[in-house]
């Protein structure tokens, strides 16, 4: 028989662990090494190695598809090796060797707030089915290269959004001498 009352002498907390891999930068058990991360308003900067541009400056927003490399500094496989990384008024400075002005200060300037969504069309015909694609929602960003992702926040909206496109949600068509249906 075994004695557990032992237990109640210590304190301890049991957690259950949720941490998962955000994005396998350089597959295989060689590993990408991510160093220096810095927060710079919601993103994550970071240094990398893919295996293929060597040692680079990334950032990731915690999704996979959101952990993308910002830079090939010094092109090829040869690294730049960014470093001391910091967050500086929103703007990422760092050093950095090119491969042709040796070390230096870098700058990545702060990210510029997209300036407009535009929906390509905005017209359907009365009694389209479901799934009708009403237009394709796109961005007006002064950053070139952001990645966009677009919600429909109306509760009880006939439309969705899927892979960019605005379209009429399942189940639902159309018919303007109805009252709008419920969702």
């Amino acid at each position: 028989m075994t004695d557990i009352s032992i237990l109640a002498h210590f304190k301890f907390e049991l957690c259950l662990s949720t941490a998962t891999l955000v994005k396998d930068i350089f597959p295989g058990s060689n590993g990408s090494i991510p160093e220096n991360l810095t927060n710079v308003n919601g993103t994550l900067f970071f240094t990398a190695n893919d295996g293929i541009n060597g040692k680079e400056l990334w950032k990731s927003d915690g999704t996979e598809e959101g952990t993308t490399l910002v830079k090939d500094i010094r092109l090829g496989i040869s690294s730049s090796n960014p470093s001391n990384l910091i967050n500086l008024d929103g703007a990422l400075f760092f050093t950095a060797d090119d491969g042709i002005n040796g070390t230096e200060l870098w700058t990545l300037p702060p990210n510029e707030k997209p300036t407009a969504i535009i929906l390509s069309s905005n017209t359907i015909a009365e009694n389209s089915a479901a799934g009708k694609v009403l237009g394709t929602l796109s961005t007006i960003d002064p950053d070139a290269g952001d990645t966009h992702t677009y919600t429909l926040n109306t509760i009880g909206s006939p439309f969705e959004v899927v892979r960019n496109n605005l379209q009429l949600k399942t189940g639902v068509t159309l018919d303007f001498e109805l009252p709008p249906p419920t969702i």
